[in-house]
């Protein structure tokens, strides 16, 4: 964001040392602040000229920092399909213990995917969109947990698990088998696959407290949403998705509720 700011712009590189950033945050362009209004308010698109990602450096992430880039990686599988998602699940037992081959193998795949989805929309105006799958639910849990408290991966591993109950609510979803073979795979990654897991998990400082009231209440301060209504993307199957859906809060709110 300094680089965006500074003389209207100027190059920069990344080098990400982060399992998210090299999946997600390194690639597309997207710098921005929280506010206290919501998450990512203030900021700007500006493309690094490369990006340079080392897996070797992941051995030294901490434990929740780096569960927090295998929610991205979950993500990015179901935003690009069904090819991606068995290169996830058939590395699994790799990315658990941090293989540096399974990892190349794996973050590449995902900067290849996300990277086609931004070439063929910079500014979001329409197919990236899909990218923000998980992400209204995510954005949620963090501002109303409070900035820090709940790592951005972590947040968006248990947004992918409510929105895939959404779009099945709401009849949009045709693969009847995606939401187990998700929650299965979460469960093979360390990851907690809903809210009640999220209160209990020891990869967030996440308050017991956190209500379906303030979640929704924090949806409609998004960025994404307009008017106060809440629009979500929502997946048909991996690799199709609904870009997006408009729902109406107190419908939201009982999908929330323990």
């Amino acid at each position: 964001m300094a680089a965006a700011l500074y003389m209207r712009g100027i190059g920069v590189v990344h080098c990400p040392t982060t399992l998210l950033a090299q999946v997600d945050a390194s690639v597309g362009g997207k710098t921005a602040v929280n506010l206290t209004a919501g998450k990512n308010l203030a900021g700007v698109f500006h493309q690094p000229r490369a990006v340079y990602a080392d897996v070797g450096v992941l051995a030294t992430q901490s434990e929740e920092e780096y569960r927090s880039g295998l929610g991205e990686v979950l993500k990015t599988a179901l935003v690009a399909g069904p090819e991606l998602l068995e290169l996830v699940e058939q590395g699994a037992p790799g990315l658990t213990a941090r293989d540096p081959a399974t990892l190349a193998a794996i973050v590449a795949a995902c900067v290849r995917a996300k990277a086609a989805v931004v070439a063929a929309d910079p500014l979001e105006r329409g197919p990236r969109r899909a990218l923000n799958l998980g992400h209204t639910f995510a954005h949620a849990i963090e501002h109303a947990a409070g900035f820090g408290r709940v790592p951005h991966g972590i947040a968006v591993a248990v947004g992918l698990g409510i929105a895939l109950r959404a779009a099945r609510e709401l009849g949009l979803l045709e693969d009847r088998e995606l939401p187990g073979r998700l929650g299965r795979l979460m469960g093979r990654l360390g990851l907690p696959a809903d809210l009640a897991e999220l209160r209990s998990s020891r990869l967030s400082d996440m308050p017991a407290a956190l209500s379906p009231k303030e979640l929704v209440r924090a949806m409609r301060l998004d960025k994404k949403s307009r008017g106060g209504a809440v629009h979500l993307v929502l997946a048909r199957a991996a690799g199709r998705l609904d870009l997006e859906v408009p729902v109406d809060g107190a419908l939201i709110e009982s999908w929330l509720a323990p």
